[in-house]
This record gives C-alpha cells, structure tokens and sequence, in this order.
C-alpha cells in the first residue's frame, strides 16, 4: 500500500464504532476482547499461607531451638483452619493451607521430629513470617490490573484468572461477519464428486467466502461468521443482498467484482448505500483491488 492509502485507510477506522460488551464466565472467554479492566477483587492470599509442608508455630516460641511444642491439629490446603496455635503450640500444615490463627511462621518438616503423644521437637528457629506467603502477598484488592482494556485472552489467562478469584469478565461482544461471493461463474458443490464436474463444465468452485470463514474460525476469535452466500452478476442482486446482510451483521465482505469490467458491480453497490466514508481502489501485495466503506 501507498503512504497516503495507508492515512485514508487510518481515516476509514476511526469512523467505526465499538460494539457492546457483555459479562462471561472466565472459563468462557477465551479469544474475546476485554471492554473494561480486570481488577484483583481481593487480597491474593486473602490470609497468609505456608510455603512449605511443616509446622505452624508462633516464631517466639522457637527463639531458641531444639524446643518442645504441643501439636494442637493439622490443616490441609482448601480448608479453612478452625483451630488456634497458642503459647507453646504448632499444627501441621500443607503447602498453600491457611495458616491458623496464632501462627506467624513455618518450620519445614524436615526440621521436625516427631517424638509421639502430640508433641513434637522443633530443631531450627524461625522468623516472623518466614516459609509463609503473606496476605496480599501475590496481589492486591483494588489496586492491582491483571489484564488491559482491549486484551485479548488467551488460554493461559483463565486459570490466572481464576486463581485470582475472578470468575467473570466484561469483553466485547463478537463481531458479526456477512460474506457475500460475486460472480455467475460460481457454483457451492455438496459432493466432492461436484468438484470435478464443475471445473469440466467450466464453473469456479466458490472457495474464497469458504475461506474467509475458515480463517475467521481459526485465527479471529473475537469474530464470527453469522452468514455466507453467493450472488450472481447482477448490481440489484448484489445491492439486496448487501443490505440484508447489514442488518445481520456489523461487517459485510464482498469477494469479486471489483475489477474493470462492465458486470463488476460491487463498487458501483457500495458507492450506492449512502456512506460515511469510502476507499477503494487500494491494491494488496497480490495487485488486487480492495476496498473499504462505513456506513452510520
């Protein structure tokens, strides 16, 4: 493209307008466009929790090791401790558990020994808040942006985001694609036998409405393909079909047409439907015609 097609062309998208957003579920929303900005609801963790398996113990307690502590329970990771650590107390925990109320700190098991009737001998002091993962400590509530208006998410984005206690997001609702093929010459075959035929008999198999949906499909998640269908060489076929599509869809593609000869029509259509703005002409890589409108 030109310098001056690729400022018309600039020109040409900022007369588009946003669709609207709705909310989904996180597990939902892959591929779609974020309308808002994902805020951290919460402290993540919302209460400290060990780094390691071993034994929550108040950090005093074991200012001075080897010390003898009483083992008041466990707590395992998805509970909700219900005990409390107190003077001279530990409980075991898990990985990723919540540490109960009273505890400040983790021993790593391998520190421990388990001498039997609810004791057990811590052989390594600790400090306050050490081998713990404090509240907060990965994210803060309200202040912390996970993802951006106008990202789009990506698979490896929902567990982050579920794990951060989101479960639902504002994003864009799909574009709406109409793909509408020009051309007498055309013909959709049913049958891979049709396939053939058509070529002996002349005809052009309709491949490239096929093809802009596939890669819709494939690579535009965001988007979708709400309809697809051929029309003759006719500028009042074309013309009815073009505004019946708009009215299904917020994007019409036209394919063909758009050359020198006198049964090409799309130009002579899209020039018709009172615009707001229009650029054609412009050539791709390939030296084809293409061309862009808006209409309000």
């Amino acid at each position: 493209m030109e310098p001056h097609e690729i400022e018309e062309l600039i020109n040409a998208m900022d007369t588009l307008s946003t669709v609207n957003e709705e909310p989904v579920p996180v597990w939902e929303s892959m591929g779609r466009v974020l309308s808002r900005d994902v805020v951290v609801p919460m402290d993540i963790p919302p209460r400290p929790k060990a780094a390691y398996d071993g034994y929550a113990v108040r950090s005093r307690d074991i200012f001075k090791a080897p010390a003898r502590l009483r083992l008041v329970g466990s707590v395992r990771i998805g509970e909700v401790p219900s005990i409390k650590v107190g003077p001279h107390g530990d409980c075991y925990v898990t990985t990723g558990a919540y540490l109960p109320v009273g505890a400040d700190a983790v021993v790593p098991e391998e520190f421990v020994d388990v001498t039997g009737n609810n004791e057990v001998v811590i052989n390594k002091s600790v400090k306050p808040w050490e081998n713990v993962d404090p509240a907060g400590d990965f994210a803060r509530r309200g202040g912390d942006v996970v993802l951006r208006e106008g990202t789009v998410i990506m698979p490896w984005d929902i567990p982050a985001l579920l794990e951060l206690g989101i479960g639902e997001v504002w994003v864009r609702r799909r574009v709406r694609l109409f793909v509408v093929a020009t051309g007498s010459e055309l013909i959709e075959t049913k049958a891979p036998g049709e396939v053939l035929d058509a070529v002996i008999n002349g005809k052009v198999v309709e491949s490239t409405a096929s093809f802009i949906g596939n890669y819709v499909r494939m690579y535009i998640p965001y988007a979708e393909v709400v309809g697809r269908t051929i029309v003759p060489d006719d500028q009042e076929a074309i013309r009815n079909t073009v505004m019946k599509a708009l009215d299904l869809a917020d994007i019409v593609i036209t394919t063909g047409g758009t050359g020198p000869s006198g049964v090409d029509y799309v130009y002579e259509v899209t020039k018709s439907l009172n615009q707001e703005y229009t650029l054609g002409g412009v050539k791709d890589e390939t030296r084809q015609a293409n061309g862009l409108g808006s209409i309000g």
